[in-house]
C-alpha cells in the first residue's frame, strides 16, 4: 500500500509539473520579453519621423542648390553675370530651397494621395511665380497684387538674387534673409509635428 501510494503521488506531481510548467514558462518569458521590446521600440518610432523629415528636407534643399548653381553657370557662360557678387546667389538659393522644402514637407504630411499635390502647385506655386517678380516686373502689376506678391516667400529670394546677378548689393538684405529663416524654422517645426503624427498612427 505504501509503495502504491508513493507511486500515485509521484505520478500526480509529474502531471502537475508538466501541465503547469509550459504556462508558467510562457507567462514568465512573455512578461520579461515584453518589457525590453517595448522599450526598444519607443526610440525608433520617435526617431523615424525626425530622420525621414530631415532627410527629405536636406535632399530638397540640396537639389535646389544644384539647380541654382547649374543655372548660374549657364548665365555666366552667356556673359550675363556682371560681377563676382553673383556667387552669393548660391547660398541664397540654398536658403530659399530650405524654406520651400519645409513647406513641401507640410503638404506631404497632409496629402491623402498623390493627386493632392496638384492643388498645391496649381493654387499656390503657380500664382506665386507669376506675382513675385520672377517672370514679370512687379511694377506692371496692380498695386494690391504687387503688395501681396511682395509678402510671398519667393519674392524674398528674388529680391536677393536679382541685384546680385546685376552686380549690385540687395536692398534690405537682412530683412529678406530673416524672412526666409523664420519661414524655414516655423514651417519645418510644423512639418515635423505633422509627419510624426502621421507616421505614428
Amino acid at each position: 500500500r505504501r509503495r502504491s501510494a508513493r507511486r500515485s503521488a509521484s505520478r500526480r506531481g509529474r502531471w502537475r509539473s508538466t501541465s503547469a510548467s509550459p504556462i508558467t514558462a510562457r507567462s514568465s518569458a512573455g512578461h520579461h520579453a515584453s518589457r525590453p521590446a517595448a522599450t526598444r521600440s519607443v526610440q525608433p518610432c520617435r526617431a523615424l519621423p525626425v530622420a525621414s523629415a530631415r532627410a527629405s528636407w536636406e535632399a530638397a534643399a540640396s537639389k535646389a542648390t544644384l539647380s541654382g548653381a547649374a543655372i548660374l553657370v549657364v548665365i555666366a557662360v552667356l556673359g550675363l553675370v556682371a560681377s563676382p557678387l553673383a556667387l552669393w546667389a548660391v547660398p541664397v538659393v540654398f536658403l530659399t530651397g530650405m524654406a520651400f522644402a519645409a513647406l513641401g514637407l507640410i503638404v506631404t504630411a497632409l496629402a491623402p494621395s498623390y493627386d493632392f499635390f496638384m492643388y498645391y502647385f496649381t493654387l499656390f506655386i503657380t500664382p506665386m511665380t507669376l506675382i513675385s517678380g520672377v517672370f514679370f516686373p512687379t511694377d506692371q502689376l496692380p498695386g494690391w497684387l504687387a503688395s501681396i506678391g511682395g509678402w510671398l516667400l519667393l519674392a524674398q529670394g528674388v529680391a536677393l538674387v536679382r541685384p546680385l546677378l546685376a552686380g549690385q548689393v540687395p536692398a534690405d538684405p537682412l530683412l529678406h534673409i530673416g524672412a526666409l529663416l523664420v519661414t524655414t524654422g516655423v514651417a519645418f517645426a510644423i512639418a515635423l509635428r505633422l509627419t510624426r503624427r502621421r507616421l505614428l498612427k
